[in-house]
């Protein structure tokens, strides 16, 4: 599919695809945030569930007032199951996310039905910033970001984190390539 957008100028000088295991798991913060948002609605669910609640209940007011305090607790635990189901997700688009750094652009290739291609110039990309966190640490990779304004994507998506090449090997030889093919495309392109 890339091969279709890449002009006949260009020349593939890297490519690279993130570690499965960290992309699959993703942020980490989320599950301590998820298990902090599921005890505190758990204590809330287990003070309202208790069959003293219910003795006495003639006209069935707080059997209706359980049933729909049992959904908006299903509702309120938006982040447990985004911890639940942001890695069954994240499984399917893995297989899928490639990095290609060609002498003239960054290609971003992702997509869950269709395949998304993002592109920036790589005379712009200078303005690249190298991220490793302790788990990215861990496993000797590390998260490039892109400016996001130079993006030119089918989909105008304002997400920043479409434009990082998370969780690759190497990361600071690949920024640092990267800072050299920066210089060198805009050279070529100042002697146009």
């Amino acid at each position: 599919m890339i091969e279709n957008i890449i002009s006949r100028e260009e020349k593939i000088i890297w490519e690279g695809t993130p570690n499965k295991f960290l992309y699959i798991i993703g942020p980490v913060y989320v599950y301590l945030i998820a298990v902090i948002w599921f005890l505190f609605d758990w204590n809330f669910l287990k003070l309202f569930m208790t069959p003293d609640n219910y003795a006495g209940d003639a006209g069935g007011f707080q059997a209706r007032f359980h049933t729909f305090f049992i959904v908006f607790i299903l509702v309120h635990l938006a982040p447990v199951w985004y911890a639940i189901l942001g890695p069954i997700f994240r499984i399917f688009i893995v297989s899928r996310i490639k990095y290609i750094i060609t002498n003239r652009k960054i290609y971003i290739v992702s997509g869950i039905l269709g395949t998304d291609i993002l592109s920036v110039d790589l005379e712009n990309s200078g303005e690249a910033s190298i991220s490793v966190n302790p788990v990215e640490n861990v496993f000797g990779v590390g998260s490039i970001r892109l400016s996001r304004h130079h993006f030119i994507s089918s989909r105008n998506s304002g997400r920043y984190n479409k434009y990082t090449l998370k969780h690759i090997k190497e990361p600071y030889e690949v920024y640092a390539q990267l800072n050299e093919w920066s210089k060198a495309a805009k050279a070529s392109h100042s002697r146009l």
